[in-house]
């Protein structure tokens, strides 16, 4: 197996603000393996809140390229290489994980989709992000965004005044809306913050507070009129469990 390894550098159409910092350009760690006619594909998305950098990933996936068993169908044993090589996930692991099952799926003879097990359909639907900004130009995007079809919005919040800003969302949009903080508020303030969220019809709140705060998840779940979903408290299967009674539900 013949294996590259590129990064690329995605510049964004409108600058991409959370609660702890605004991006204009993204990078993403591709691999690509040819056997013969065959080329598999698979990337990886740092992620500095993690602590990953597009030059640590891409080592990392170089050097993982061989734990890839020679037969395309064996992913039990990628898995168990991976779960040792990685114990956390990552960026890195992502990459081989995607490229393995492009892989399998193709010495299958299958479309992915198919080897995973999915039906011929069209796409789910999924949610559209708006990021930080000033709530009439999220309000502006909002609505751009139901404009080309999104039926979903996920709104960042966790910065600036989260009544302000969906209440400017909803005089332009009147579709489903999730929140996500992005970790950035305390367990003691969460609840009270989520209280206020409530007129607005939001379907649930991600991420209210540090991931590693079980005990504070709990609390607010204890309190909150919202469903809490978590996010980057989950990170693999293993995470799931513990997470049991703190939360409504996980993004993955």
């Amino acid at each position: 197996m013949n294996a590259t390894v590129r990064t690329v550098e995605l510049h964004l159409t409108v600058p991409f603000a959370i609660s702890r910092a605004t991006l204009t350009t993204k990078k993403v760690v591709l691999v690509e393996a040819r056997e013969g006619e065959r080329v598999s594909r698979g990337e990886g998305v740092p992620d500095a809140f993690f602590g990953e950098d597009a030059d640590a990933v891409a080592r990392a996936v170089r050097d993982s390229v061989a734990l890839i068993p020679d037969d395309p169908q064996d992913l039990a044993t990628l898995k168990a290489r991976l779960d040792e090589r990685f114990p956390h996930g990552g960026a890195a692991c992502c990459a081989i994980d995607v490229l393995a099952h492009d892989r399998a799926a193709q010495a299958a003879g299958v479309p992915l989709r198919a080897f995973l097990g999915l039906a011929p359909a069209e796409p789910p639907p999924t949610s559209f992000t708006i990021g930080l900004a000033e709530p009439e130009v999220m309000a502006e995007r909002a609505a751009a965004a139901a404009a080309k079809g999104f039926s979903v919005l996920k709104v960042k919040l966790g910065a600036g005044d989260e009544v302000a800003i969906l209440r400017a969302i909803r005089e332009r949009y009147n579709g489903a809306i999730r929140v996500d903080p992005n970790a950035a508020w305390t367990a003691d303030e969460a609840p009270r913050r989520i209280d206020r969220l409530v007129p607005f019809g939001i379907e649930f709140v991600e991420q209210p507070i540090a991931p590693d705060d079980l005990e504070g998840l709990l609390r607010v779940r204890e309190r909150s009129p919202l469903p809490i979903v978590v996010d980057e408290a989950a990170v693999r299967a293993r995470d799931v469990p513990r997470l049991a009674g703190a939360c409504d539900g996980i993004n993955v």
